[in-house]
């Protein structure tokens, strides 16, 4: 179809990041949820969301680093509020082990979301973009082609029923 452009390091560094933090959601999720007999699906929820983010990065959707941004914060903000559920839930003593290990989960992800927003990787993003617009576009050419083709042959046929039947005639 076409060559296709290396990966910049910042977009391979955002992967490898993402893939961290989602290693370190699952073994955080895990381990927090069977210390403290919770439901499991805080830390699996992100750990999946930031696997789909890892193999998201390398494709090269541009709206992905927004996506990624979006959740991030979004994620930012549940962990700033960490602390106030467990004092409204009552999980003794818990607190300071999750604030710990959530921050530790957060650093390569915020590493991660920096990476998406440099100019390298927006201008990967943007060529990635175009060669699927190209490739749209030469997929879109080759199918008129081949209908037109299609279309005369069927022509062509009805052409020749039409004077067989009018010879036998």
């Amino acid at each position: 179809m076409g060559v296709r452009a290396t990966v910049p390091r910042s977009v391979q560094a955002a992967a490898i990041l993402s893939y961290v933090s989602a290693g370190l959601a699952f073994i955080g999720g895990a381990v927090i949820n069977l210390a403290l007999q919770l439901p499991a699906s805080a830390g699996f929820g992100a750990g999946i969301f930031w696997l789909f983010m890892a193999a998201s990065i390398r494709i090269g959707p541009r709206y992905m680093h927004f996506v990624a941004t979006f959740v991030f914060a979004l994620g930012t903000v549940v962990t700033m509020f960490e602390p106030l559920n467990e004092v409204l839930f009552q999980a003794v003593g818990a607190t300071p082990y999750l604030i710990v290990f959530e921050t530790v989960q957060w650093l390569p992800a915020l590493a991660a979301i920096v990476l998406l927003w440099t100019r390298g990787t927006a201008a990967y993003y943007r060529q990635a973009e175009n060669r699927a617009r190209q490739q749209a576009e030469q997929l879109r050419e080759e199918r008129t082609n081949r209908d037109r083709v299609h279309d005369r042959r069927k022509r062509a046929r009805r052409a020749s029923a039409r004077s067989r039947s009018l010879s036998r005639r």
